[in-house]
């Protein structure tokens, strides 16, 4: 038992540490450029995602120099290692995340309409967006999938582990437009995912590259990202029809039961994977 409490302890001082760093930039970036909830999605995405990029770079590097903790490198394979699973994890994330809109589109939940506004627009919008996911994917499975799921499994196993951080990281994404029960399960469920792939050989780059390939191809099919209208792109737009048990309602498809089939059979797929290679 007292291992398992020291685990915790540790879980819950580092997710404190972690926002108590990020706090300070993201106070004065506030103080700078007023109320976060009125800047434009991309901006609140690059102050929000590199904020608390910093905030797990200099907790984890604390420890790991300070407190000489082989925990806090964790997940972070050799380079060679690292890109391989990122693009595979990328290759994940895209394939899981393409089903999703799939499911959504042949179940007559959405449509996709596509404007005259070109090309050249779309491309100026979208590259530099791809850019801030791949800064906020990093940020977040840093956190969530960094040192709690290397302190916790070795008390209370991978799987509890895993289900521990993934109601932490549901959490953390409470609320929002179109908000409810299957949303809230649908991040759940998403978080398993993520968090099974962090305990592939590729560590923390594969959770990365699946998270960041998620985000971005929804974002790309022009549909709403987790409840943010802002993120949307132009020419393209994945639109959200019928009942929100089935398009996802005002959070965007992943709000939406396509979401709660492909995570489902993903999450089987990637545990039959890491128990034949265990």
């Amino acid at each position: 038992m007292r291992p398992l409490l020291v685990a915790l302890g540790r879980t819950v001082g580092y997710f404190a540490a972690v926002f108590a760093v990020a706090t300070v930039p993201i106070v004065l970036m506030a103080m700078a450029l007023g109320d976060l909830d009125s800047v434009e999605g991309r901006a609140e995405i690059l102050v929000i995602g590199c904020t608390f990029l910093i905030g797990a770079a200099v907790v984890s590097g604390g420890m790991a120099w300070i407190g000489k903790s082989q925990l806090a490198r964790s997940g972070w394979p050799d380079l060679r290692t690292s890109l391989r699973w990122f693009a595979i994890g990328a290759l994940v994330g895209t394939a899981m995340a393409g089903a999703v809109l799939v499911l959504t589109w042949v179940s007559g939940g959405a449509r996709l309409s596509v404007s005259d506004e070109g090309l050249a627009r779309y491309l100026r919008y979208v590259l530099p967006l791809v850019g801030l996911l791949l800064i906020a994917a990093l940020g977040e499975e840093w956190i969530f999938r960094g040192y709690p799921l290397a302190v916790l499994p070795p008390v209370m196993g991978r799987g509890w582990a895993n289900v521990l951080v993934a109601l932490i990281f549901t959490v953390g994404h409470w609320g929002g437009s179109g908000w409810n029960g299957l949303t809230a399960a649908n991040i759940f469920l998403f978080s398993l995912v993520n968090g099974s792939i962090r305990f592939s050989p590729g560590g923390i780059p594969a959770a990365w590259g699946f998270h960041f390939a998620w985000n971005s191809l929804l974002v790309l099919a022009g549909a709403i990202l987790t409840g943010d209208e802002s993120l949307r792109v132009p020419v393209l737009r994945f639109s959200g029809q019928g009942p929100d048990w089935l398009s996802g309602g005002a959070f965007g498809p992943e709000g939406g039961l396509g979401t709660t089939a492909a995570t489902i059979i993903g999450l089987a797929l990637i545990w039959r994977f890491l128990n034949r290679r265990a």
